[in-house]
């Protein structure tokens, strides 16, 4: 807050907000001619390097060695981009030398030096990546030496005309794919995408994804700490339509002051390391470093050493050197921050603003190129959600919390602005509170208010006349309090509130806990044995409790054991019977104590609802999409693959697969669970979704779909089967929504191409229609989708802060935002394909702000000068507000393809999948019963 106000002030015009609203998606498709031919020089292997590249191929494969079957040319191909970066084509596959038909490997600008960077990037790949894969598989080395003594002269050029654009509307989606990667390549590459920050670099890498391609800024500086701007274009596909599409995504990447060393690297096989030059070509390196007895070591991949000599960088300097020197010199050697190696100064993500800015830059250099935003249809559900369906959401405010404070001591007149210092000084946090008016804080409570009886509404349908009851466990008793008081707040007396404190022993470095020197399973056994006094306590709780466990990531400068976590919901879920929520305390000052709250209010409402698997008012949502009741479906059910990744304590990662089932008539959730051992089986019924996570977490359950991929898909495909009929076999008339992210692979049906063709389960091809009557199939999918935004203009009228008289002089506020969008992008005869977004709540940041740039933004005067006038409440002030330390994470779009059009599909299809918030500044809705919605609880019960 400031004090002295300016002469200035602006009023809102009234209306204008309505007007200059336009939906942004942020993707590109191709919709040109093929352009004119330019000339180059097509680049093809020799005849004796082919042939020997055949050979060495020939013999790694007959050795039938683990990586044998294939020459480890992807550090080749980085290798090659990192030399010749002007390169117009440059071929995945490097135009396949070892098959028997190689073609050309790139077409790029004649040069009088090209053979020799060609020749110097085939000669260290042949050092430090063609030979210890010879050595390692077998194969002869005198076909190694033959192909570096043939250097440069491995290579040929021929002058030809080459169509750039050709292959952009090309039926072959991988040729397409590479040419749209190519375009984007040579659009982007060296130009200025994001305000202020220079030219953008292309990151080369040995192994990137074949439909991705990224550009990075120059490091910039804040606050002693270091961050880049990465500009991402992902090639996707669509169902019901033959061209591909180029998603735009602006990201942030911090970056690390040194090189992590010691246990922070425990687990770690390699970290990130990128390599950008001030000077010459407007490409960077990004390879692995290795590591060993905890320590980073110097990469030696070929592209590496290449891409050093190339920027001239000082070779006589060690890595850690270079990475400490930052971006103060001409070369930077840069190590991602990842969050396992402790906090950052900088926030995590991007604004609404920083996306669309993005976009817009991206979409105007493009469209030189015949790239164009691609056409969608809003839908009639993106402009009018019936109000019924929806809920009461609402943010708790540091407001709201203390005039609950305040009333629940005794202070009922919350006109005097002494009660809510009182309230404030009762939590015993050790700070100075913030400036609140007892009018802000009665404006607050009434909202508080609402929210709190659409909690205890929504309390009554997951859990009938059954008190909850919510255990909230944290180290002190000032945690303990707190916490005590927040939940109070949110929920008066609908949920029973306890408090215990955290065991010892349970949380720590490792160093610092029993049996640190003890492998993963002695040390997890140690832990659940500690818990377990206060487990068998809790397990007396009628029907069990909702555990909320606050313990930080961090001690003493050194990461939790990496045991501790999975020990705890092991521990408390197996002994104690009460599902787990574990909370980060708190961050010092007024925003940090605002943030705590919301993570709080969203941790227990996913410990509360979303292990209860309630969700928002399904039948109102279900009759006002279909017209005949007599043909509505019954039940939402949701399948999804559960797939952990392998892990440090578990070792092998594991899979499962899960249906939700929500009853369209009261909204309850049950489940279902199927695994593999030694058969595919699954739970013989639905069961509540409580009683399904505990399953999972049982050691009964294998985490397992079977050993091979044919394995797998007969086993999920089998789990569709049972779940699917045995819905029709009740008389169900089930909406089956089921999540492809991690089930594309297991069952080929759901993949873009092939979901508007015939059903086919294992060899059985089926008429769904008939062997399900009265089933609606739904496809989403995760990952895929581009980010949907909103433009969005206000008016304001400038008034003299004296006189409120009106100058003349008007302000138009640009401030993007994300609200609830459903976009249809194609469709069939059968069905329909669309990217559904949901709203997002960012603290009280305004709109229009961005990460990496200082933009003013209109605010209350009231809340940015003291004391002001009450009169001038209404007006607003123009202040700078940087948000660099601010995380800022924009909700993910779902992808939702409808199988059938059949009446009223789409429009149910639609609201029950629309993603929640759910992010740490968000406050989410209770889950919708969309599979992706269910498989973070049950994913942390696997581990």
């Amino acid at each position: 807050m400031s004090d002295r106000l300016p002469d200035i002030l602006y009023r809102g015009v009234k209306g204008s907000r309505s007007g200059g609203r336009e939906t942004v998606v942020s993707a590109l498709q191709f919709d040109g001619e093929a352009g004119d031919p330019v000339e180059a020089e097509r680049v093809t292997w020799t005849t004796r390097a082919a042939a020997l590249m055949r050979e060495l191929g020939q013999a790694g494969d007959a050795s039938e060695k683990e990586g044998g079957h294939a020459l480890p040319y992807a550090s080749l191909r980085a290798s090659i981009a990192s030399q010749v970066p002007e390169a117009l084509v440059l071929e995945r596959d490097l135009g396949a030398p070892w098959s028997d038909q190689p073609r050309a490997l790139m077409d790029v600008p004649s040069s009088g030096d090209l053979k020799e960077r060609l020749g110097r990037a085939l000669t260290l790949w042949v050092g430090s990546a063609l030979r210890p894969w010879a050595t390692r598989v077998g194969a002869p080395e005198q076909l190694v030496d033959a192909i570096d003594v043939l250097a440069s002269n491995a290579f040929s050029g021929q002058r030809r005309s080459v169509v750039l654009g050709g292959a952009l509307t090309s039926d072959s989606f991988v040729e397409a794919r590479d040419a749209i990667i190519h375009t984007f390549a040579r659009g982007l590459e060296g130009k200025v995408l994001f305000e202020g920050m220079g030219p953008v670099r292309r990151i080369v890498r040995g192994r990137s994804s074949s439909n991705q391609i990224d550009f990075v800024t120059w490091p910039r500086r804040h606050d002693e700490a270091l961050y880049s701007m990465v500009a991402t274009i992902t090639v996707e596909t669509v169902p019901f339509s033959e061209k591909p599409i180029a998603t735009v995504r602006a990201s942030r990447r911090r970056w690390m002051q040194e090189i992590p060393t010691g246990r922070v690297l425990i687990g770690q096989s390699n970290v990130s390391l990128t390599l950008m030059a001030q000077n010459g070509a407007k490409v960077c390196l990004e390879v692995p470093a290795p590591v060993r007895s905890q320590q980073v070591q110097d990469p030696i991949s070929p592209e590496f050493l290449g891409h050093l000599l190339g920027m001239g960088a000082d070779i006589g300097s060690s890595m850690a050197e270079q990475v400490e020197r930052g971006a103060s010199s001409s070369h930077f050697f840069g190590i991602p921050y990842s969050p396992r190696f402790g906090s950052h100064p900088i926030g995590a993500g991007v604004s609404t603003r920083d996306q669309t800015d993005l976009f817009d830059v991206v979409r105007q250099i493009m469209d030189g190129l015949g790239f164009v935003a691609i056409p969608f249809e809003e839908t009639t559900t993106t402009k009018q959600v019936p109000k019924r369906a929806e809920e009461l959401h609402k943010a708790l405010e540091t407001e709201a919390l203390l005039s609950d404070i305040a009333v629940a001591v005794g202070r009922n007149d919350l006109a005097d602005d002494a009660s809510i210092r009182a309230a404030w000084d009762s939590l015993d946090l050790g700070e100075n509170g913030p400036i609140i008016s007892a009018t802000a804080a009665s404006k607050a409570r009434e909202k508080l208010l609402e929210v709190r009886t659409a909690n205890a509404q929504r309390v009554s349908r997951a859990f009938g006349e059954r008190k909850p009851s919510v255990v909230a466990i944290a180290r002190s008793e000032n945690e303990r309090r707190l916490l005590e008081s927040v939940l109070r707040t949110l929920f008066g007396t609908s949920i029973e509130v306890s408090t215990r404190p955290l065991p010892s022993d349970v949380h720590g470095s490792r160093a610092t806990l029993p049996l640190s020197e003890a492998k993963n399973g002695q040390r997890f056994e140690a832990r659940v044995a500690a818990w377990r006094p206060l487990a068998e306590l809790l397990n007396q709780i009628d029907g069990g409790c909702h555990a909320l466990v606050q313990a930080t990531d961090w001690y003493d400068g050194r990461p939790d054991d990496p045991v501790n976590k999975p020990a705890g919901r092991y521990a408390l879920a197996a002994e104690a019977n009460a599902n787990v929520q574990y909370l980060r305390p708190r961050a010092s000052g007024h925003r940090g104590f605002a943030n705590y709250l919301h993570r709080i209010q969203a941790a227990t409402y996913d410990l509360i609802f979303g292990h209860a698997g309630l969700v928002s008012d399904v039948a109102n949502v279900v009759a006002d999409a279909f017209r005949d009741s007599t043909d509505e479906p019954t039940s939402l059910i949701g399948i999804s693959v559960l797939t952990q990744a392998r892990t440090r304590l578990a070792g092998k990662g594991g899979k499962l697969c899960i249906a939700t089932r929500v009853d369209c008539q009261n909204g309850r959730t049950t489940a279902r669970v199927g695994w593999y051992d030694g058969e595919m089986k699954w739970s013989a019924r639905w069961e509540p979704l409580f009683k399904a996570l505990k399953r999972i977490a049982s050691p009964s359950i294998k985490a397992s779909l079977g050993s091979g991929l044919a394995t797998e898909r007969a086993s999920f495909q089998a789990f569709v089967r049972e779940i699917l009929d045995d819905c029709v076999e009740v008389g169900d008339r089930p909406l089956v929504m089921i999540d492809s992210t991690g089930a594309a692979s297991l069952w080929p049906w759901l993949r873009d191409g092939q979901i508007s063709g015939e059903i086919t389960l294992g060899s059985e091809r089926l008429d769904a229609s008939r062997r399900w009557p009265g089933a609606r199939l739904v496809r989403v999918r995760l990952g895929n989708a581009a980010r949907i935004a909103e433009r969005k203009t206000a008016d304001y009228v400038a008034v003299t802060t004296d006189t409120g008289a009106e100058t003349g002089e008007m302000l138009r506020r640009y401030c993007p935002t994300i609200v609830a969008r459903t976009v249809k992008l194609s469709s069939s005869r059968t069905g329909a394909h669309y990217w559904a977004t949901a709203g997002y709540f960012q603290m009280s940041l305004p709109r229009g702000l961005s990460v990496y740039r200082r933009l003013v933004s209109l605010v209350h005067v009231a809340k940015a000068f003291k004391d002001a006038p009450q009169p001038m409440e209404k007006l607003f002030a123009p202040v700078e507000i940087p948000i660099f330390d601010v995380s800022y994470r924009l909700p993910n779009p779902i992808e939702i393809t409808v199988a059938s059009t059949r009446e009223g599909t789409i429009r149910i299809a639609l609201p029950t999948s629309s993603p929640a918030s759910g992010t740490a500044m968000g406050i989410p809705r209770p889950p919708r019963p969309c599979p992706p919605h269910y498989r973070s609880s049950p994913r942390r019960e696997i581990t």
